[in-house]
């Protein structure tokens, strides 16, 4: 299925990857998802033990490969799905 990854340049392959990472978290399901993420890996949250802190400094690195748009849309996404407001 992504075989044709393996023939690209390693610059061509990071664009593709970045693109992908673009297009999913640019659509509102993919907003959904990543609201999720953050949230089970401890985003907003105080770290409690090295576990959690691992979890935590993931969803950093995550939000950086995403990028800043993505990111703050990212933020939002997490105040909605965690939002306990009815």
């Amino acid at each position: 299925m992504l075989e044709w990854l393996g023939e690209l340049s390693p610059e061509d392959r990071e664009a593709a990857v970045v693109a992908a990472f673009d297009q999913v978290f640019s659509e509102e399901k993919g907003m959904i998802v990543l609201g999720v993420l953050i949230d089970d890996l401890y985003f907003m949250d105080e770290a409690r033990d090295a576990g959690q802190q691992a979890l935590n400094n993931y969803a950093k690195a995550l939000l950086k490969r995403c990028g800043k748009n993505i990111a703050i849309k990212a933020v939002e996404a997490w105040m909605r799905v965690v939002s306990k407001e009815t």
